[in-house]
């Protein structure tokens, strides 16, 4: 019994839990606001990090103090990108989502880790999220190479073609 519940707290605990907390959040907005908001804040996700990464201002916009409250003042120039982009997107596209019961969930749950996977390609290519959790090797090994960061933005675009 002990060795099941050390297995357990070890699959349940670091990185797996971080990720399905970050998932679960993306699920919630999938579900709540809909997968047609939630496909275009996908897709605003990409102009957005461009946006972002070449915006010369962003130091002169920093207005927190220590080291996790950067990450969160960084993060809020992001969304400042993000959520008109969003917006716009979502006012010029329609919702394509017309399944029910189970593939909905499904659906959902693929628009949920596709928002996981942006926001580690997020976390590792322009915002460093290591003051507020720092990842193990094995997702480290998977997003530090310029060369997977790319792979993870195609694969992420295919998901989001076939939901």
């Amino acid at each position: 019994m002990s060795s099941l519940l050390f297995t357990l707290k070890s699959v349940f605990s670091g990185d797996f839990l971080v990720l399905f907390l970050i998932t679960l959040f993306f699920f919630g907005i999938a579900f709540f606001l809909g997968r047609g908001r939630m496909s275009s804040i996908l897709f605003a996700f990409y102009p957005s990090m461009l946006l972002y990464a070449n915006f010369p201002y962003v130091n002169k916009m920093l207005v927190a103090t220590g080291d996790k409250m950067i990450v969160l003042n960084k993060l809020g120039i992001f969304l400042l990108f993000l959520l008109p982009i969003s917006y716009a997107i979502g006012k010029h596209t329609t919702d394509s989502f017309e399944s029910n019961g189970v593939m909905k969930l499904l659906k959902t749950f693929g628009l949920a880790l596709a928002g996981t996977g942006l926001t580690l390609v997020l976390s590792y290519g322009l915002v460093n999220f290591e003051s507020l959790y720092d990842f193990g090797e094995r997702i480290d090994s998977l997003f530090t190479n310029s060369e997977h960061v790319f792979y993870w933005n195609i694969g992420i675009l295919v998901l989001l073609a076939f939901l």
